[in-house]
């Protein structure tokens, strides 16, 4: 007596391939999403560093500059509460047999616009920052002999919260502050800045330092 066996169906049909492609072209998708996301992530994040490093670049030689400064030499004097974006200091170099100090040339540092921009409340340059600054050191500053240099560039005209309102706007003590900003209280000065960097597309990130030094008499 002969045993039949049914066959078995091979192959898939055509139902069943397109649910193998559509799962596929899901994860396919899934996999992409997650590497854009984690590349744009890396691409944040490394901006962020870069204007961490620039900032912190930026207030190490502001504050090496300022060191030795005297008090009784800042023009402007900055005791108010706006502070001010700009200082002019000398330093004491010695002392006369006389008694009389020596005082060093005058050095300044203080905000300008970028070259293309003008303080107006609008992007001026096109690059997708309202109203760029740089951050400018000069020697010998009121001399045919003064000699200057860009310690920074991408500074915003107000540090971030604040806006020209006459108002303390982020709450850190100084009305309508600056991309950079000094003050003076008592024989400390106060200083702070910020930079931006481009982030993922046409987004910036900024970050912001806050430093102090003392003043000699």
């Amino acid at each position: 007596m002969r045993t039949l066996h049914r066959s078995r169906r091979s192959g898939f049909t055509l139902v069943e391939l397109a649910i193998v492609a559509l799962l596929i072209s899901v994860l396919m998708a899934a996999v992409g999403l997650f590497e854009s996301t984690n590349r744009q992530t890396i691409e944040q994040s490394s901006a962020v560093g870069s204007a961490q490093e620039r900032a912190h670049a930026m207030m190490e030689r502001v504050l090496r500059e300022l060191g030795g400064a005297s008090t009784a030499t800042l023009v402007p004097d900055p005791i108010s509460a706006q502070g001010s974006d700009e200082i002019v200091f000398q330093k004491s170099t010695g002392v006369t047999n006389a008694g009389v100090v020596i005082w060093s040339t005058r050095t300044r540092i203080a905000l300008e616009p970028e070259d293309g921009e003008t303080l107006d409340g609008t992007d001026d340059n096109h690059n997708g920052l309202v109203d760029e600054c740089r951050l400018v050191l000069t020697h010998d500053f009121g001399t045919a002999a003064a000699r200057t240099l860009v310690l920074g560039h991408r500074l915003p005209a107000h540090f971030p919260g604040e806006t020209t309102n006459g108002a303390d706007d982020n709450g850190n003590g100084v009305i309508d502050e600056s991309g950079f900003s000094v003050q003076r209280v008592g024989n400390l000065l106060r200083v702070r800045l910020a930079t931006q960097v481009r982030g993922v597309g046409r987004n910036w990130v900024s970050w912001q330092e806050d430093s102090s030094l003392r003043l000699r008499n």
